[in-house]
């Protein structure tokens, strides 16, 4: 007399959920999943320019309109009253700039786009993206 082994209705089940699971991660890795985010230069520089640009008027409203579409890290290390005044303060910022170039870098672990500028006077200015929330967004402007 053999033993059957209890049928395991379900072990089909889990067996194609395990599947499923697999073929999903594998086609997030190859959609972009697993690498980190990028941005080429020619996507980055638009965002750096409005930002610049929208901080350039001086206007409350504009300045305020460079502020929120800033990333949390920015906002959290200058809040809006704290970048009016340092808008106000930096004579630089209301002058042209000049784009240099656009390059993939990281800063304090962050992947970031660091996007080189010169100000009228010469002046390097820097405005660093980093992409938060599915959009890059102005991490940090450095103003030297």
């Amino acid at each position: 007399m053999g033993t059957d082994a209890p049928a395991r209705p379900w072990a089909k089940y889990a067996l194609g959920a395990g599947a499923l699971v697999a073929l999903a991660l594998a086609a997030w890795w190859f959609l972009g999943g697993g690498k980190p985010p990028t941005i080429s230069p020619d996507a980055a520089r638009p965002i750096a320019e409005t930002f610049l640009a929208d901080v350039r008027t001086g206007t409350v409203a504009r300045v305020d309109a460079a502020w929120d579409g800033t990333s949390a890290e920015f906002k959290s290390n200058q809040g809006r009253e704290q970048f009016r005044k340092f808008v106000r303060g930096n004579k630089a910022l209301a002058s042209a700039t000049t784009f240099q170039d656009c390059q993939m870098s990281e800063a304090n672990g962050v992947r970031v786009a660091r996007c080189s500028f010169r100000t009228a006077s010469g002046a390097p200015l820097t405005v660093l993206l980093a992409h938060e929330g599915g959009a890059w967004k102005v991490e940090r402007l450095l103003l030297e």
